[in-house]
């Protein structure tokens, strides 16, 4: 069902790198770019291709150069690095469809913070891809008894992103239930939706109003004074004031769905951020993804409250 599309999203992915570096990349086997979920470039080092099976190098013997990897790096910045500095000193750039590409190189620190990076050493583009419908079973199982505030937890490229933008999706066209909700999508690095221009590059729904660029916290606190939301939904939450915000949006009645990064069962009973984020009370139950191995696939619910008094037992 996705074979063409997971093809028409590596190349999307590819020509975003600049024609040095795309031209190489477009021509290689479409099984490759189907299974393909990051495209690696590091100077002085071949392209690497990841995929479940580990790491490929299809050109092999053909090392990225210092002037390849430059122009890679002002591609991404679409020409204009000042427009973008701020993501670079967080680190990541996202670009097309939602596409993150990861930045290394030497950090520019000024008051103990990163403001900057000079000396791009490599590069990590993570390929966006949109499962229409992959959702569905996460959502049966986490809601069998009712919607509620959910934690999505996964190791990275187990799917967490792709899950809740299907989810916000089927949230707002009312696709499980029937009933259409509003729903607020904080997307602090353009991952979710993908806004250019003001219109979502990836369907987030008809009754979606995406919050582009604002800081988790700030965006969940501009959802409930603006857009009277039943939903709310947000990536890889944590922080300090993620949770102060957390608590005060379940407050004013909306529903929470947030992801957080989790490997393992053990995991989910350990985590210090997702521990806070049970305590708010705006969280009944967390499902954990298998993993890259089989994005988005769920591997258990969990109820919050036997996490929080250290059972790790099946729910769902």
């Amino acid at each position: 069902m996705y074979i063409d599309r997971d093809i028409q999203c590596f190349d999307e992915a590819a020509a975003a790198l600049g024609t040095g570096i795309a031209s190489a990349l477009l021509a290689l086997p479409a099984k490759l770019k189907r299974e393909a979920f990051e495209i690696r470039l590091r100077c002085g080092r071949p392209i690497a291709i990841s995929c479940a099976e580990g790491q490929i190098f299809p050109c092999d013997g053909v090392d990225v150069s210092r002037a390849v990897l430059d122009e890679v790096f002002y591609n991404l910045c679409g020409h204009a690095v000042y427009s973008r500095e701020s993501d670079i000193a967080r680190g990541c750039i996202t670009v097309g469809s939602g596409h993150r590409a990861g930045i290394c190189g030497t950090a520019v620190v000024s008051g103990g913070t990163v403001t900057a990076l000079r000396d791009i050493s490599s590069v990590n583009l993570r390929i966006a891809k949109e499962r229409m419908g992959c959702a569905d079973e996460c959502m049966r199982r986490l809601f069998a008894n009712g919607l509620c505030g959910a934690v999505i937890a996964g190791s990275p490229c187990s799917g967490k992103t792709t899950i809740l933008r299907d989810m916000a999706k089927a949230l707002s066209e009312g696709r499980a239930d029937g009933i259409r909700r509003r729903v607020a999508v904080v997307d602090e690095k353009g991952e979710l939706a993908a806004v250019c221009g003001g219109i979502p590059c990836c369907d987030v729904g008809r009754c979606t109003d995406v919050l582009d660029g604002y800081p988790r916290a700030e965006g969940m606190l501009q959802a409930v004074r603006c857009l009277s939301p039943d939903v709310i939904i947000c990536d890889e939450v944590g922080a300090d004031e993620d949770v102060a915000a957390v608590r005060m949006c379940a407050g004013a009645g909306a529903v929470l769905i947030m992801s957080v990064h989790a490997g393992s069962v053990d995991d989910l009973a350990r985590r210090p951020q997702l521990i806070s984020l049970l305590h708010t009370g705006a969280f009944r139950r967390v499902a954990l993804l298998c993993g890259r191995s089989a994005p988005s696939a769920v591997a258990g619910i969990y109820s919050s409250e036997q996490l929080l008094d250290g059972e790790v037992q099946l729910c769902g």
